[in-house]
């Protein structure tokens, strides 16, 4: 597929790609391996099975962690795979258009930009994630108007104000959706003395989670073991994961209110009429676009599959052929 220009998100959970009028997917960010010669046994969603559930002879190994590269030789392989997936039959290499966060430093870019290239790009360019996520979420980057982005990924979540040019304000937290599953390990741990494994707290964190009291409680049965050994199989509610999860509600409120105090009033009068755009695979949590809402005083606005809306955004940007002014917002790597 001559002239292809695909966007990739490498995210600590998951490798996100939308190719320009074309296919777009996931790829899980993280491979079963042989524990002795390092074969990769499995990946994508065949290698979410195993984890947490792995002998001696096999080995769970992660890409990225916290927004960077944790493993040079897998992120190389996945992103192969990812583009021999989209172009099975290329003649021409494609262009890749690398969305990242504003925490990503120089040489994690370009770290990254040569993985890529090994991995067959032609040309890699950048793209900040939240300039891409707020096109996704209705943002004209043709006009001088500013947007606001609360990106809750994986590994790290971004809020970021973004306007004609670029970024104008960013700020970076921990605080996303990987400290929420350990924030439920610690409290089952410490509360229920039950150990869990992290799967088993994504999923009730997906099931369960809440920002504000739901209508109706809802509950699920989970499985762990006690610290003797035995299993247990337990009940747990939507209440009670809202209290548990309240000072991650809480610390992404004080990361968008710490990103508007640096925003010069002209943008938040752009904000304050167009609202923020909550973007990240953890955006869908219940309540939690009300409660922001409510607590900001500005309208917050989830996309359509928001874990998607960076690559989605930012192919886009690509279709046909990029303004001068869209062309601002990439630089080639």
């Amino acid at each position: 597929m001559a002239g292809a220009k695909i966007a990739v998100d490498p995210g600590s959970s998951a490798i996100k790609y939308a190719m320009a009028g074309g296919a777009s997917g996931a790829l899980a960010a993280l491979a079963t391996v042989d524990a002795v010669t390092g074969r990769v046994l499995l990946t994508g969603a065949g290698a979410l099975e195993p984890v947490g559930r792995e002998s001696d002879g096999i080995r769970t190994v992660y890409a990225m962690k916290d927004g960077g590269i944790a493993n040079y030789a897998l992120a190389r392989y996945l992103l192969r795979q990812t583009l021999d997936q989209l172009l099975k039959n290329r003649i021409l290499k494609p262009d890749v258009y690398l969305c990242l966060g504003g925490g990503a430093g120089e040489l994690e870019q370009k770290a990254l930009a040569g993985l890529l290239r090994e991995a067959g790009a032609r040309k890699v360019f950048l793209i900040n994630r939240a300039v891409s996520s707020a096109v996704d979420g209705g943002w004209d980057p043709e006009k001088p108007a500013g947007g606001a982005v609360l990106d809750i990924g994986s590994g790290t979540a971004e809020c970021a104000v973004v306007a004609g040019g670029g970024v104008a304000v960013s700020q970076q937290s921990n605080g996303a959706g990987d400290a929420m599953n350990e924030q439920i390990r610690r409290y089952l741990r410490e509360e229920r003395g039950v150990e869990v494994g992290f799967c088993t707290a994504e999923q009730i964190k997906k099931t369960l989670a809440c920002a504000v009291m739901r209508t109706e409680e809802i509950a699920m049965v989970a499985a762990g073991k006690r610290a003797g050994g035995e299993a247990v199989h337990f009940e747990i509610n939507s209440t009670e994961m809202r209290f548990v999860l309240k000072d991650s509600y809480e610390q992404l409120m004080e990361l968008v209110l710490s990103v508007f105090r640096e925003t010069p009033p002209q943008l938040m009068g752009d904000i304050s009429r167009d609202g923020l755009f909550l973007t990240g695979g953890s955006a869908v949590i219940y309540g939690l676009s009300d409660a922001l809402s409510r607590s900001l005083g500005v309208p917050v606005r989830v996309p359509r599959d928001p874990a998607m809306s960076a690559v989605r955004g930012a192919a886009g940007m690509l279709r046909g052929k990029p303004s001068e002014k869209a062309r601002l917002f990439f630089s080639e790597l």
